[in-house]
């Protein structure tokens, strides 16, 4: 009786080993690529940062005025709506409009975009996270009523036009501790809930939203939820 050796069609565990070891460096490479991107946003977010930060006080020392709020606009440039001087981003006004506007044709800060509505109370300049994402400036002492400094606002538009919840919450809280005092509710760096009424969990354990917060503390057990974020501008 003759024997016949049967050949295997299958992988080795050499082959196997291989095949698993690329695996492995193609998802490495997929998730290392991916912090990446979001590292460099995040550095793109700061840099945007500092430069409206920088753009609204060589305004004001070029105009002893604040952009947007300024009385005698039209005077320099008859297409942007003068504001009314009282030092505050009115809601539901041009002044957020004016704001980047005057930046804008000053060529303190180019990155204006005609927002979804721009005579409410959002943004009209783009931001590194792409389309949909937007800066809004808040007036002095409106978040958590200490602060006599205008806020830079980032957040998501929602179907009311209004800002709210975009980035993660760690990602938050790893942002203000590196470059902050990692507080929520204190700080260059501050973050809360939703601006709506409608409000969203994580981010905070207190607290309803930034309008009517006097202290939070980030909620570190967050793994799926998201902050507005607000930076002192200037």
């Amino acid at each position: 009786m003759r024997f016949f050796e049967q050949k295997g069609f299958g992988f080795t565990l050499i082959e196997l080993s291989i095949v698993i070891v690329l695996i492995g460096l193609i998802v490495a490479g997929v998730v290392g690529g991916q912090s990446l991107v979001k590292q460099a946003k995040l550095r793109n977010l700061i840099s945007d940062v500092n430069q409206v930060r920088t753009a609204i006080n060589t305004f004001k020392l070029q105009y002893n005025a604040l952009p947007g709020d300024i009385r005698n606009i039209q005077s320099y440039y008859p297409s942007i709506q003068n504001g009314n001087g009282n030092g505050i981003m009115n809601h539901n006004s041009n002044e957020h409009q004016g704001f980047w506007e005057v930046l804008q044709v000053e060529n303190l800060y180019t990155k204006y975009v005609e927002g979804p509505n721009p005579e409410h109370a959002h943004t009209n300049s783009v931001t590194p996270f792409g389309d949909g994402v937007y800066y809004r400036i808040l007036s002095p002492n409106i978040l958590y009523g200490s602060s006599n400094k205008w806020q830079l606002q980032i957040g998501d538009i929602d179907s009311t036009n209004r800002l709210h919840q975009y980035m993660s919450t760690k990602d938050t809280i790893s942002l203000d501790t590196k470059l902050d005092d990692g507080l929520a509710s204190d700080g260059r760096i501050k973050a809360s809930r939703n601006f709506t009424t409608r409000f969203d969990s994580g981010c905070v354990t207190e607290g309803d939203y930034f309008g009517a917060l006097t202290s939070a503390t980030y909620d570190y057990s967050d793994d799926d939820g998201k902050c507005l974020i607000f930076f002192e501008a200037p």
